[in-house]
């Protein structure tokens, strides 16, 4: 997207079944001047934490979270070598189950 016409971006996402070009999502928000989310891209219980954002418990309605988000840099938790790792272990079992 165009920055000109943007707050904050996700910076960093903690799926590890796929190359998320987190990196170059770092570099465009710090670059940009942008707010920088994360989220861990959730589908499953066994699934590991990698990233999360922390948002008040006040926050009941997305009017409530616009305005936080716009009047703060949300404390955000990433894990960047957790990610590649865990990517690694996944690739790996994909490679046993193919043999």
């Amino acid at each position: 997207g165009d920055p000109r016409y943007m707050h904050g971006a996700e910076g960093f996402n903690g799926h590890y079944h796929h190359d998320n070009n987190n990196e170059k999502a770092l570099e465009f928000c710090k670059a940009n001047g942008l707010k920088i989310m994360v989220g861990n891209d959730y589908h499953h219980y066994k699934q590991p934490l990698i990233a999360y954002m922390y948002l008040p418990k006040e926050i009941e309605n997305e009017r409530q979270l616009a305005d936080y988000l716009l009047s703060t840099q949300p404390q955000v938790y990433f894990d960047q070598q957790k990610c590649l790792e865990e990517r690694q272990k996944f690739k790996d079992g994909l490679a046993k189950t193919e043999e």
